[in-house]
Formats: C-alpha cells, structure tokens, sequence
C-alpha cells in the first residue's frame, strides 16, 4: 500500500513540482491549494505526512501545524517557506514540525527526510502493535480461571483486556452456564480496580420493593422495619467494581 503525502501550497507550480516528486519516489500525492482545503483532506483521507507552505489564505501553515499538533500528535509536518529565517525555522519546529525547508526545495533532501520520516512512523506502529500484544499476552497470562486457547477464547480475552482498564460499564451476555461470571471476575481482577472490592448483585433474586434498597441502601426509620442504617452495593464497591 502506497504512503500517502499530502503536499499544501498556494502556488499551482509548486504544488504539481513537489507531487511529481514524491510519486517518482513511490507515495501517493494529494494537493491543496490552501490550509482549509488540507485540514479537510487530513480528516477524510488517510494521510502520512503533510508537506506545507507557511503564509497561505484561508487557513495559514502555522495554524494548520497547530491544529494537526493537536489533533494527530503522531503525523510528521514539514513547513515550506520563501521567507526563510532562523526565528520562523525555531518557531516551526517548536510547534511540531519535523524539519523546515525554503523554496526553491531541494528535492534530493526534501526525499531523503520524507524516507526518514516514513520509516519512523513505521517503526513506531510496529512498536505500539507489540507493545499491546504484549500486554493482551500479559493479561491472559495474568488470569489463569479461564481456560482455552481456540480463536474465540483468545478474541474473548482481548476483548476483556482491552475494557478492563477502562472506567466503561460493561455488559455480558450469554446463556446460562456459559462462564459469564467468570469473565466479569477476570474484568475486575485485570482492572486498576483490583484491590477494591468485587460486590456480585443477583438482581433476579430481588424483589421489586427491596431492589433499590439493596442498591442504593437506606437511613435509619426510612421505612418500615428499617430499624437500623443499611449502606447499599453501590457504596460497597466504590474504589472496586459492581
């Protein structure tokens, strides 16, 4: 598959210049005339570096720089410039780009640090998808209670490590018997909520005029036969899970 770079200039000639460059080089190039235009494509397509002039209309480099800063943290920027001075090159830098080029572009360096770029991006995806395989491994290893290693165990154990950690209300499904149980036992114990208490709630076994009282508790004299505080589940399982 094809990289994708996304080449932002407000001069028609530098535009087309620079995407013939980079499709000689193998990537795909898309254009935009100004900053507006960019921070559209940027959101629909799938886009791997941006190449960008600073002063255009409608939406400068500048601040498209900062919007992609902000919104795609991981995606390299690198800022064009007829008006290149070492203030503007510091500024750019600081707010994210990762190298500064004045026009007219060298191109033979201009390649050289998109092939740089490219492969870092690289090896940092490669690195993240590592890093949470080794964590699903680590959380199944973690919770010995369930046993099985066909597809669907090992995708239902992804599943688990992967919302565990997470403040998410989880619901589970299935028949009867099927361990629904112990899957929300492995939620909590994989949870940063491990150390807290675990308050297991039968709703079914509640009757309609005790459910609310068993979960939310009641206050001396509140009703009835409420001859003293009660706390409710939720209260107990704060700090842990319910």
């Amino acid at each position: 598959m094809k990289r994708s770079i996304l080449i932002c200039d407000d001069e028609k000639n530098i535009r087309s210049g620079l995407a013939m460059a980079m499709e000689l080089d193998g990537y795909q190039a898309l254009t935009a005339e100004d900053g507006q235009i960019a921070w559209s494509l940027i959101n629909k397509e799938s886009v791997d570096l941006v190449i960008t002039d600073l002063r255009m209309p409608n939406l400068s480099g500048e601040e498209l720089l900062k919007r992609i800063s902000s919104a795609y943290p991981r995606m390299p920027v690198i800022i064009l410039t007829g008006h290149g001075t070492i203030e503007t090159a510091v500024e750019a830098m600081r707010g994210g780009a990762i190298d500064f080029f004045t026009k007219p572009v060298d191109l033979d360096r201009l390649s050289l640090v998109v092939r740089k770029a490219i492969s870092s991006s690289d090896l940092y995806a490669e690195h993240e998808k590592l890093k949470l395989e080794v964590e699903q491994l680590k959380a199944r290893n973690r919770y010995d209670r369930i046993i099985g290693k066909s597809q669907k165990m090992v995708a239902l154990m992804d599943t688990v490590s992967q919302v565990a950690p997470t403040k998410a209300s989880v619901l589970i499904t299935g028949e009867s018997g099927v361990g629904k149980e112990l899957v929300a036992d492995a939620i909590h114990e994989l949870s940063n909520r491990s150390k807290g208490p675990f308050v297991k709630v039968h709703c079914a076994a509640l009757t309609a005029s005790l459910l609310e009282s068993e979960l939310f508790g009641h206050e001396k004299g509140s009703f009835t036969g409420a001859v003293k505080e009660k706390r409710g589940r939720f209260e107990l399982a704060d700090g842990g899970t319910i």
